[in-house]
C-alpha cells in the first residue's frame, strides 16, 4: 500500500472514530445525562426524530467503517474519477455547512434552519459549532475516500 493511500485511511479513520464518538456522546445524553457533555438538544441539529437520526448515524458508520476497511485492506481499486465525484461533492458539502453556521452566526434575521436564536453569546457558538464539527468530518471523509469502495 502507498505511503499516501496509508495516510487517507489512517485520517478516515480517525475521522469515523471522532463521528463514532460524536454519535456515543449523543445516545449518552438521550439515555443518561451527564454534566461533562453538551446538553443533547446542543447535539441536535435538525428536526429529525432521535430514533430515525440514530439510525441514520448508524447507517453512515457502517458505511464509513465499511470504506475504511475496503480501502485499507486493498479491497476496493482506486477509482480516479469516483474519487474526484466524492472529493467535489465533500468539498460542495464542507462549504455548505459553514455557510450555515456563519448566515446563523452573522444574520440575526436568518430563518430558523440557520439558527433558532441568535448564537451570540459565546456558548451558543460553542453549540452552533457541535452541528458544524459533525458535518466538516463526514465532508472531510469524502474528500479522502480514493476510491468508490
Amino acid at each position: 500500500m502507498h505511503t499516501r493511500v496509508k495516510r487517507h485511511v489512517f485520517v478516515m479513520a480517525l475521522l469515523t472514530g471522532l463521528f463514532a464518538l460524536r454519535v456515543a456522546g449523543q445516545a449518552v445524553q438521550f439515555w443518561m445525562p451527564r454534566s461533562f457533555l453538551p446538553a443533547f438538544d446542543a447535539f441536535q441539529g435538525s428536526n429529525l426524530g432521535y430514533s430515525t437520526l440514530l439510525l441514520i448515524q448508524l447507517l453512515i458508520l457502517a458505511l464509513m467503517l465499511r470504506t475504511c476497511l475496503r480501502v485499507g485492506t486493498g479491497i476496493s481499486v482506486p477509482n480516479r474519477r469516483f474519487g474526484h465525484g466524492l472529493a467535489w461533492f465533500g468539498g460542495i458539502y464542507m462549504a455548505g455547512s459553514l455557510a450555515r453556521i456563519v448566515i446563523g452566526t452573522l444574520v440575526p434575521s436568518a430563518a430558523a434552519w440557520f439558527s433558532e436564536d441568535p448564537i451570540w453569546p459565546e456558548d451558543r457558538v460553542r453549540e452552533a459549532m457541535a452541528p458544524f464539527a459533525e458535518h466538516a468530518n463526514l465532508a472531510t471523509h469524502y474528500m479522502l475516500s480514493p476510491v468508490g469502495g
